[in-house]
C-alpha cells in the first residue's frame, strides 16, 4: 500500500491522452459519433467537449510529478 498511483501508469498517461485525442480529432464526424466519443445530442458537441477535456488533462500532466517519500 502507498499513497497515489504507481509510477508506471502515471508515465503512460500522457501517451494514452495523446492517442485518445488523435482518435477524436481524426474522426470525420462533425460532432461526435460512436467511433470517437459516442453519440452526440442536437444541442452540444461531445467531440468538441472531449477535445477540451483532453487538453485540460494534458495541462495537469505537465506539472512536475510529486516527490516520493524519502527522496529529494
Amino acid at each position: 500500500g502507498g499513497v497515489g498511483p504507481p509510477p508506471a501508469p502515471y508515465r503512460r498517461a500522457r501517451r494514452r491522452l495523446e492517442r485518445a485525442e488523435a482518435l477524436i480529432a481524426r474522426c470525420p464526424c462533425p460532432a461526435g459519433c460512436p467511433a470517437c466519443v459516442g453519440p452526440s445530442d442536437e444541442t452540444s458537441s461531445r467531440k468538441r467537449l472531449g477535445l477540451r477535456l483532453l487538453g485540460a488533462l494534458d495541462l495537469r500532466l505537465q506539472t512536475p510529478e510529486p516527490a516520493r517519500a524519502g527522496t529529494r
